[in-house]
């Protein structure tokens, strides 16, 4: 009850209180901005999504050209896991599209992901990012008709990429 107001309960100071399972063991000292790069994209494919967010979200901060080589190095991994290789391509498009960093380093590698990644979430990102940088878009638009968007089997492909598609097909030129 929101209005009880049992013993023991402290409410003027505001303290939080951490609620465990059991005997979990707890994390003492727990910083992860002082990991070093591959520690982080050791990270991504943690089993907790708080871990995996802040990997992410610090090396799409860090943002170096030995950091971006490494997480292209993750995604064309096919030995890593699928989540790992996800959240390592979440980090590379944020730092290409939205920082407009070492776009020169991942946009070349988008067409490929977006023709050819056998993960249907990364293909739709790509071409979701590809759309969002003018001076690569073009490229897209080229290849559409070479993937599987040209054919009929159009409808058998995931719903994710089907959006994608059509948002693509929609920034097409009109024809004459």
């Amino acid at each position: 009850d929101a209005n009880a107001d049992p013993k023991g309960i402290e409410r003027a100071k505001g303290r939080l209180y951490r609620v465990r399972y059991n005997d979990t063991p707890r994390k003492w000292n727990f910083d992860l901005g002082q990991s070093s790069d591959d520690e982080l994209i050791e990270l991504l494919g943690a089993p907790k999504d708080y871990a995996r967010s802040t990997a992410q979200r610090l090396l799409l901060e860090r943002s170096t050209s030995e950091t971006v080589t490494k997480l292209l190095t993750t995604v064309d991994d096919s030995k890593v896991s699928r989540i790992k290789q996800r959240h390592a391509f979440f980090a590379l498009v944020g730092t290409a599209v939205l920082n407009h960093q070492h776009e020169d380093m991942v946009s070349p590698r988008l067409l490929g992901w977006f023709m050819n990644n056998p993960d249907h979430i990364i293909r739709a990102q790509a071409a979701r990012a590809i759309l969002r940088m003018p001076k690569f878009r073009a490229n897209l638009i080229e290849n559409l008709p070479k993937s599987r968007w040209g054919d009929s089997d159009f409808g058998k492909l995931p719903p994710e990429l089907q959006l994608q598609g059509l948002i693509a097909i929609s920034t097409l030129p009109d024809s004459p």
